[in-house]
């Protein structure tokens, strides 16, 4: 028996579609990323969406937007972006190449998610940007809180929604609460292409500002257009046309992944795993099967010789590489974290293999 930890095969006519695409139009095509970008404000209902190369590079693109709109050069180093402790490096080094000072706030347990309540006594006279993370898919009441507190301080709020694509909390979709809202496209996300990224935005100042940064600094209108200086800030973002299309293919398709997403979660449950749950008010379910146990490396380990792929210390208290101070909670769930397969291909067969390990160190 052989578990991956993840394995979307995407329907075959997605690539019988992409290769007549690729047959029809020429390798630089752009109207497939400005369709696929208008159909992503459709499903948002959202003023701004870009696609980019990566959800690190989304981040990235809306720290820089951000500093523009606070009239500061991406050289400038005063000013500092506060984020969860426990997490993926993206959101660090996409601050760094940005020119920010890091802050990190602790997370709690329940959610694996920024604590508002720590966030407080974290801001200081140089923040400007909260970045929030929708771990695991986590859209609730502490997020709301954040955005209040953002509100309150009049700072901008980053909402990191690459594992949330499609969740949502009394129909208000993750990644639309904040300022900008940032997705991933690579793999195990809700829909992939291998490497994407989107950002969104409610925001009526940064239509200019993101197109700018997608596109070599808006050097696209010059050259077309000739409608504007050739002076602004930006790169080659976009995402390729070939991945435009394949994600195209899949906005339709995100409702029917979410309810596979809960099947393979309610199975788990049905075994008596103990998985983390979000609430009654929020849609679908966790889009990572976590379980928090203190013997998460023991079970990592003995999943592993059974050929079970899991994934153990996958996020980490990033904190600890730059700063001496602690935060406790995101120290404990780099420990005692472990993500179980969320393969769309699991068998009950499979399921019950993997429910026979957890009983294993979780008797009684």
């Amino acid at each position: 028996m052989s578990i991956n930890y993840y394995d979307l095969s995407l329907d075959p006519s997605i690539f019988e579609k992409l290769n007549e695409y690729l047959h029809t139009v020429p390798l630089t095509d752009f109207s497939i990323r400005l369709k696929t970008e208008e159909r992503f404000k459709n499903y948002f209902n959202c003023k701004k969406a870009i696609l980019v190369n990566s959800g690190t590079t989304a981040l990235y693109l809306s720290m820089l937007a951000i500093k523009q709109l606070l009239n500061k050069d991406i050289t400038d180093n005063d000013i500092s972006i506060i984020g969860p402790a426990y997490g993926h490096p993206a959101w660090i080094q996409a601050a760094r190449l940005a020119g920010y000072k890091l802050q990190f706030c602790d997370v709690k347990e329940n959610t694996l998610s920024m604590n508002p309540d720590m966030l407080i006594n974290s801001i200081n006279d140089t923040t400007k940007v909260v970045l929030f993370i929708n771990k695991a898919g986590y859209i609730g009441e502490d997020l709301f809180k954040v955005k209040d507190i953002c509100n309150k301080h009049n700072l901008f709020l980053i909402e990191d929604s690459c594992n949330a694509l499609g969740h949502r909390y009394n129909d208000i979709y993750a990644g639309t609460i904040g300022d900008f809202g940032t997705f991933s496209f690579s793999n195990p996300k809700t829909i992939t292409c291998g490497e994407g990224g989107l950002v969104i935005s409610n925001r009526d100042d940064v239509n200019g500002i993101l197109d700018d940064l997608q596109y070599e600094g808006g050097w696209y209108n010059y050259h077309r257009n000739k409608d504007k200086t050739f002076i602004n800030m930006g790169g080659n973002f976009n995402l390729c046309p070939q991945n435009c299309f394949i994600v195209n293919e899949q906005i339709g398709l995100i409702e029917d992944y979410l309810h596979k997403q809960l099947d393979i979660y309610n199975k788990y449950v049905s075994k008596s795993i103990s998985l983390i749950n979000f609430g009654n008010n929020y849609k679908y379910c966790p889009s990572i099967n976590i379980t928090i146990n203190k013997n998460a490396n023991k079970m990592h380990d003995l999943y592993n010789k059974m050929n079970i792929r899991t994934l153990y210390k996958h996020y980490k208290n990033m904190s600890k590489f730059f700063t001496s101070n602690r935060y406790p909670v995101a120290d404990r769930l780099e420990e005692e974290v472990l993500m179980l397969p969320k393969s769309f291909n699991l068998t009950d067969k499979d399921i019950n293999a993997i429910a026979s390990i957890y009983k294993t160190y979780n008797k009684g």
